[in-house]
């Protein structure tokens, strides 16, 4: 085809360069289309592994949550060195006659299964926490030879329809059960 000043070879040269580069994909080694792809993909790729990643690290979250280990207060006097000053929840019910605020703490001691467990909370308590009723805290012994153990979260069981379903761990946790042991705590 053939106009004025145009030839069918004429301007050929110019096309060989990369930034005006509009050969079709066999003769140009790729389309920029290509490049665009490889890019989108990486990005896909990134993309997908910041999700992954973020999976991964609420997984691990929940995991350690769940991981605290729960153990009722003679198994806390049992397994005293073993815990060290790992975090764990402590079960019992709070000995009647135990319980004294001490500035912004609270003091007392809990019992299960004729062991008890001198407890110092940090915080309010909750509205229904009480002498007398069954107690789950989330904590730790300070030190390793600490026999007080430090509470910030107080969870109290009260429904009837607890109480009916763990009836044998509340008489195991009950103080009464115990003559003689008031005031025994960990490590005597």
């Amino acid at each position: 085809m053939s106009g004025p000043g145009i030839s069918g070879d004429v301007g050929r040269d110019h096309l060989d360069r990369d930034d005006d580069d509009i050969r079709p994909f066999s003769e140009a080694g790729g389309p920029r289309v290509g490049r665009t792809f490889q890019r989108n993909r990486l990005r896909l790729g990134l993309v997908i592994a910041a999700v992954a990643g973020a999976i991964a690290f609420l997984l691990l979250q929940g995991l350690g949550s769940a991981t605290t280990y729960f153990r009722n207060a003679d198994e806390a006097v049992d397994d005293r060195s073993a815990l060290g000053t790992d975090r764990f929840r402590l079960q019992g019910t709070v000995v009647e006659g135990s319980r004294r605020q001490v500035g912004e703490t609270v003091e007392f001691t809990v019992a299960y299964d004729c062991a008890f467990v001198p407890v110092v909370h940090r915080g309010d308590p909750p509205e229904l926490f009480k002498e007398g009723i069954p107690v789950v805290l989330e904590g730790a012994f300070p030190t390793e030879a600490a026999t007080t153990y430090e509470s910030d979260r107080i969870l109290v069981r009260h429904t009837s329809e607890y109480r009916t379903e763990e009836s044998d761990r509340l008489a195991l946790a009950a103080e009464e059960q115990c003559p003689g042991a008031r005031g025994a705590a960990v490590g005597s």
